[in-house]
């Protein structure tokens, strides 16, 4: 597994998840071919389909801040997908509230008041189509990848390659097509602000858009 490492410094490790890796093996091979000693402390986990930037404290004082961030709503976060579907809207914003059924690994909508429900938020925007499918920015204020794989799907398009929400035999074994592009930040320590960005991986599926209009490294 190759390595490709944005910022290595005594309280963080930003680094790139390529999609079809497990996130618990990935994050022990990056402790190995990083030569870290202590605990990785991921700010959160992706889906071994998903792609992009991932985040990781070295030292409980460098999570607990960035966790305060993500609470306070301090992180600029965009995912980028391919999805299938005509659009109704070629930009808007997405909120409902569901409840994840850990059995069927996914969620479903239920009323604002019962036990368990969670708001699902985020702004998204098609920025091309090709032959009904869509590049889309997805704008959210956390890294849940199942609430937009959730969203996505609700509004009429699903990410090319899910499963879950998408259907049996949907995109016949397409990978997901979710990648975490762009993520910025207050540094822990230096109060700097770190931007963080990851071009999609190599793949037709991404490649049939024109990717250097909307990725500008």
């Amino acid at each position: 597994m190759n390595q490709n490492v944005f910022l290595q410094d005594e309280d963080l490790l930003i680094v790139y998840k390529p999609h079809n890796i497990d996130f618990d093996e990935f994050t022990s091979k990056t402790k190995q071919l990083c030569n870290i000693n202590c605990e990785l402390l991921p700010l959160y986990e992706m889906l071994r389909d998903c792609s992009g930037v991932v985040v990781y404290a070295l030292n409980e004082n460098a999570l607990n801040d960035l966790q305060t961030q993500l609470k306070n709503n301090s992180f600029d976060i965009n995912f980028y997908a391919v999805t299938v579907g005509e659009p109704k809207e070629k930009s808007g914003f997405f909120n409902a509230f569901a409840e994840f059924d850990k059995r069927a690994g996914k969620y479903n909508r239920i009323p604002q008041l019962n036990a368990g429900a969670e708001n699902i938020s985020l702004s998204y925007q098609v920025l091309e189509s090709v032959n009904k499918l869509n590049l889309v920015k997805i704008s959210t204020l956390e890294f849940n990848q199942n609430k937009i794989k959730f969203a996505m799907a609700d509004l009429g398009m699903a990410i090319l390659g899910d499963k879950d929400y998408g259907g049996d035999g949907f995109i016949k074994n397409a990978p997901l097509i979710l990648n975490l592009v762009d993520v910025r930040f207050t540094h822990p320590k230096t109060k700097q602000v770190m931007s963080f960005k990851a071009v999609p991986p190599e793949n037709k599926l991404w490649t049939s858009f024109n990717l250097n209009k909307w990725f500008k490294l």
